[in-house]
């Protein structure tokens, strides 16, 4: 239920796309993954299902800043021609993470105890939104204003078939 919880979070990341693109992708990212960290951690320290699923709520919507910020910030920043490679990697370096991360967790687990992740995670967090900050703002924030505006979105047709094949 809780990752349930979690996941369903992501139906608001168009809205906090349109932020992204108001506030600049670098400033969104870093937002998204202190989101994160604060979850993780909440979710590390919690005694009880309540704070728990709080955590949980945090580490979707934060997920649901990051994610689709980083995705503009590269397709900003990397040219049209080499963006679908670039994008692979990033996919990958998830993946990667899945298969290496999660057995390494299982080890911490068993050595600290099941908070332990969550709240390394979470520091793990912290740090990548300070690593942001290495980063250069993109310069192309304000292109496109009103097709990023949800009224425009419900007029275009492929964008409405896109998201539902998603959902489904």
């Amino acid at each position: 239920l809780l990752v349930s919880l979690r996941n369903g979070v992501g139906v608001v990341a168009p809205a906090f796309g349109a932020m992204s693109d108001r506030v600049g992708h670098r400033r969104s990212a870093m937002l998204g993954l202190v989101v994160l960290g604060i979850g993780l951690l909440i979710t590390g320290i919690a005694s009880g299902l309540g704070l728990a699923a709080i955590g949980f709520i945090l580490t979707g919507i934060g997920s649901a800043i990051f994610i689709p910020t980083l995705l503009a910030y590269v397709s900003d920043r990397v040219p049209f021609a080499r963006r679908g490679r670039v994008t692979g990697v990033i996919e990958i370096t998830w993946g990667l993470a899945g298969m290496i991360g999660v057995p390494i967790m299982g080890l911490i687990i068993t050595a600290i105890g099941w908070r332990a992740p969550f709240i390394l995670l979470g520091l793990a967090a912290f740090g990548g939104a300070g690593l942001m900050l290495l980063l250069e703002e993109s310069r192309e924030q304000y292109i496109l204003r009103e097709a990023l505006k949800l009224a425009a979105l419900r007029r275009n047709h492929s964008a409405i078939a896109f998201i539902a094949t998603w959902f489904l």
